[in-house]
């Protein structure tokens, strides 16, 4: 039939094609972010939520809008303000195909369950959103891992597929059902909050004033 083989990997609960045959080794693409993650022991994680959902908007405009922290002390009410220039509590990190940031105060992101155990039980942790190009975001909070891809419907519409991951027995036992779901209600609220203000951006940037309006330097 005239079927030709696609170069293809499995990384992270994540499967990755390159169409084209001619982009780096799959290991060299997730490099950055394996490097950030090596201090934890991720392979305790198991899948404890799946959830998908739609935003009018452009698929870009969504992934701007969570790695910039300008909206968050004004969209998201639950969130701690990290913009304070005497005591910046994040850093923005971009290495290769991994862009984001990485903060040491994001405790109200984190799930009441036990957190990735650390290779080095006296290292320092930090949690971090990060991406790896194009639209596969892989945050950790904790003992929380959230994945998202976001899917292009269109010019103005998109589509999350969401996966939480929390540690062990956490993620399905009847002990930790409480946090599971106060942790699923808690991020299905930050979707409400994003999804309104995001399709706001995109009804903006239909206003002839607006023109290559960055929010991100990424």
């Amino acid at each position: 039939l005239g079927l030709r083989e696609v170069r293809c990997g499995v990384w992270s609960d994540v499967v990755w094609i390159d169409l084209s045959g001619t982009a780096p080794s799959l290991q060299d693409h997730v490099a950055p972010l394996t490097t950030l993650w090596q201090g934890y022991d991720m392979t305790t994680l198991r899948l404890a939520h799946y959830e998908t959902g739609q935003i009018a908007a452009n698929w870009k405009l969504a992934i701007e809008a969570s790695i910039e922290n300008y909206l968050e002390p004004f969209v998201h009410e639950k969130l701690p303000a990290r913009l304070d220039s005497a005591q910046p509590t994040f850093e923005e990190v971009a290495l290769g195909a991994m862009f984001g940031f990485v903060t040491e105060a994001d405790a109200a992101l984190r799930s009441d369950t036990p957190m990735v155990p650390l290779r080095d039980p006296t290292a320092k942790r930090a949690d971090n959103l990060c991406y790896l190009f194009p639209n596969c975001q892989q945050a950790l909070f904790g003992g929380l891992a959230v994945r998202t891809i976001w899917m292009p419907l269109g010019v103005d519409r998109c589509e999350w597929r969401t996966s939480w991951y929390l540690v062990g027995q956490a993620a399905d036992d009847a002990a930790h059902r409480p946090a599971r779901d106060e942790m699923v209600e808690f991020w299905r609220q930050l979707r409400v909050e994003d999804k309104r203000a995001i399709e706001w951006m995109q009804r903006g940037r239909a206003s002839p004033v607006a023109d290559n309006l960055l929010l991100s330097p990424f």
